[in-house]
């Protein structure tokens, strides 16, 4: 650096040296040519002119120094700024290292923890996988003790789930301590999530379902309920999640959802379709099947249109919550996760199976016990603003 300010300081100088000589052999210097008429080039006294030249040339001599002074701090100015410049350019690549270092090491952070959620991903679907090719081919059958297992693990997980808090662990509520822990196993994109998390509860009934038409076994009454559960999951894998505009779900939560749906289907199919339902088609038009179905849709129909409803409350980019309006909604706070326990009340009147209750019960303590903390949630936040007249879990009681 000290060569390259020697240089640019000897160039300098010969621009000065260079300018001084072009001003010297100027006009102004040499003095200005007197005119072609004697009466100018002559004094009063009859002298010649010369005096005037010289005085130009001792004027020009003051504007020289002048200009050689002015131009002297411009080339200390310029070389200060050549330094500054040279020092912040040296600033500005360490910063510019600095940044991209930082840089790699949060791409190769991501690119570590994608890695970590897509061999988790292909870990849990993986099993799955051999689950349906090994497990379900090898029990086509009754299986009482594999259902009332099941079912004691269902009712298990939910008491669980009590522990952690009545709102779970997602959404409005994923402010909780163990939310904050079970987020640090990375995301999902909710619909990917939505839609892998709650196919199993339809593709394990269906294989079922295929194996004992291969087998040439004639289907039961229960299939007919099974049918029931089949649908709603089956809009719950293949519609729903492909409309969502949610928030990515958290990977524990999806594989702890996986689970559920596969051992949940599992029980749904051995019950139904092994159990001790006999071949009594009746069964399916008594008034108790009759009024369960009604309850059914009706809670279907209710948890659809509530979750219309939410998808619509806000505009794209908005991440505020807003009191939701219509249907259901001006009953019940927490109309569609209400209008899904109803649908598996309806599934388990229906039905009368261990299955299909052992599941209300774990959706009204999951899900349903959700409405209670939403209800408080929405008061809490909106307070006078919130409709006075919506109820928790009961409408028009409580």
């Amino acid at each position: 650096m000290g060569e390259g300010q020697d240089g640019a300081k000897q160039t300098d100088t010969a621009r000065v040296a260079k300018l001084s000589d072009d001003f010297e052999d100027s006009p102004f210097v040499r003095g200005y040519s007197a005119p072609p008429c004697d009466s100018f080039r002559k004094s009063s006294d009859g002298s010649n002119s010369g005096g005037f030249a010289t005085r130009n040339r001792s004027r020009s001599g003051d504007a020289l120094t002048s200009v050689r002074e002015a131009l002297t701090p411009k080339y200390n100015e310029s070389e200060e700024v050549r330094t500054s410049f040279a020092q912040g350019k040296g600033q500005t690549a360490r910063q510019l290292s600095s940044h991209s270092i930082s840089k790699s090491r949060t791409l190769a952070a991501v690119w570590s923890m994608r890695s970590k959620i897509t061999l988790r991903f292909i870990v849990v679907t993986n099993l799955f996988t051999i689950f349906c090719a090994v497990f379900i081919p090898t029990h086509l059958g009754p299986h009482p003790g594999i259902v009332r297992g099941i079912a004691i693990c269902l009712i298990s997980i939910i008491t669980m789930q009590l522990l952690i808090g009545p709102g779970g662990d997602y959404g409005k509520f994923g402010d909780t301590a163990a939310a904050k822990i079970v987020d640090t196993f990375g995301t999902l994109p909710c619909d990917i999530a939505w839609a892998t998390m709650e196919l199993p509860s339809f593709i394990v009934p269906l294989i079922f379902l295929m194996c004992r038409s291969m087998n040439g076994q004639a289907l039961p009454p229960g299939a007919v309920f099974l049918g029931l559960f089949m649908f709603h999951y089956f809009q719950r894998s293949y519609i729903y999640p492909w409309l969502l505009r949610g928030r990515p779900y958290i990977l524990f939560n999806w594989c702890c959802a996986v689970f559920v749906t596969t051992i949940n289907g599992t029980m749904q199919a051995l019950d139904l379709l092994y159990g001790n339902q006999g071949d009594d088609w009746s069964v399916v038009s008594s008034p108790r099947a009759l009024f369960g179905f009604s309850l059914f849709f009706f809670g279907m129909a209710t948890n659809v249109h509530s979750d219309y409803i939410l998808r619509n409350l806000r505009a794209p980019g908005d991440i505020g919550y807003k009191i939701p309006r219509g249907g259901m909604f001006e009953y019940i706070s927490g109309a569609n996760t209400w209008g899904e326990s109803v649908e598996w009340t309806g599934y388990a009147i229906a039905s009368g199976s261990l299955s299909a209750v052992t599941f209300s019960v774990f959706c009204w303590v999951g899900i349903g016990v959700r409405c209670i903390a939403t209800h408080n949630w929405y008061v809490e936040k909106f307070k006078g603003e919130y409709p006075s007249q919506r109820k928790r879990i009961l409408p028009f009681i409580w």
